[in-house]
C-alpha cells in the first residue's frame, strides 16, 4: 500500500485568534516532498482547511522538511541503538562506525525538532505579522476572504 497525495505541513507564523502559516505539500508515507503552495490557515477540519493564499512561505517551507528530516534521523538512530545494543545478535565489526554515526545523528535530531516547536519559530513576530497582513491583503483585493482552498 502506497499513501501519497497532499497535506499541510510547516506551521510557523501563528497569529492567536488570527491563524497561521502552513505549506501545501505533495507527500510520500506523509514525507513532505514537493512544496505546492503556502496559505494563511484561518480553520482546519481533518483533511479541509480555509486559508489565503500567500505563494511559497520560505520559513514554512524550511520548518516543513527540518521537523521531517529530524524524525526521520530519529528512526534511524532507534534502529541504530538497537542493532548495536541487542544482546542477541552480533553486530558485524565494520559497520560499527556507521550505526554509531546514525546513533548519533538520531540523538542530534531531537532538541533540532524541539527547535521548530520553540515559540519564536511557531509564533509570529510583530515584523511578521505586518508582513502577513500586507500579503493578506493583497491577495484579497480580487477575492472575499475567507475562502475555501482548492
Amino acid at each position: 500500500m502506497v499513501v501519497w497525495g497532499t497535506r499541510l505541513y510547516g506551521k510557523v507564523d501563528e497569529i492567536a485568534g488570527a491563524g497561521h502559516v502552513a505549506t501545501k505539500f505533495g507527500h510520500l508515507f506523509w514525507i513532505p516532498l514537493i512544496p505546492y503552495e503556502s496559505y494563511f490557515v484561518t480553520g482546519e477540519q481533518r483533511h479541509d482547511f480555509t486559508g489565503v493564499p500567500l505563494g511559497l512561505h520560505t520559513k514554512s517551507v524550511v520548518v516543513a522538511y527540518l521537523r521531517a528530516a529530524t524524525l526521520i534521523l530519529f528512526f534511524l538512530g532507534f534502529g541504530a541503538a538497537n542493532a548495536l545494543f541487542n544482546p542477541t545478535e552480533q553486530v558485524d565489526p565494520g559497520r560499527i562506525p556507521q550505526l554509531q554515526c546514525m546513533l548519533v545523528l538520531g540523538i542530534l535530531s531531537l532538541p533540532t525538532y524541539l527547535a521548530t516547536k520553540m515559540p519564536w519559530c511557531e509564533q509570529a513576530s510583530a515584523e511578521s505579522a505586518a508582513d502577513l497582513a500586507q500579503r493578506i491583503e493583497a491577495a484579497n483585493n480580487d477575492r472575499s476572504w475567507p475562502f475555501e482552498a482548492p
